[in-house]
């Protein structure tokens, strides 16, 4: 329909943060006319993303987002509000002194970061939080 040709590529693992600024690194040298990024690790892949603004490639964040405003766009759920509901749910079934453990699947992606914020400022005072 937009006569655009997308190629879609990703690391084997979400904790493969090298593979994904391989690939990234390997997309700047294609000269594509945009990448879309769903980055793995919030700080690691700013170096990356600065390459590609500075090689005149537009870059748009998805997802998870980059310790950076260099991308021209970002499309995103604002996760700390989604971890204040998350936590807001939470308190709803706890009672008492509880002792409550955040799991994630990323330790170091955006999304992860912002949800745990959220849910500690809503639990931050009333659960012990692992």
């Amino acid at each position: 329909e937009f006569d655009t040709s997308v190629q879609i590529t990703g690391s084997k693992t979400e904790t493969d943060v090298d593979e994904q600024i391989a690939l990234v690194e390997q997309a700047i040298r294609d000269r594509p006319d945009a990448i879309v990024l769903a980055a793995n690790d919030f700080d690691r892949l700013v170096p990356v993303a600065e390459k590609v603004r500075q090689s005149g490639i537009k870059l748009i964040i998805v997802d998870s987002g980059i310790n950076s405003g260099v991308a021209h766009s970002s499309v995103a759920t604002d996760n700390v509000i989604a971890g204040r509901k998350a936590g807001e749910a939470m308190r709803e079934h706890i009672s008492g002194n509880a002792k409550v453990a955040i799991i994630s699947y990323v330790k170091n992606a955006a999304s992860h970061i912002d949800r745990e914020k959220g849910v500690r400022s809503i639990l931050g005072g009333n659960a012990g939080l692992d």
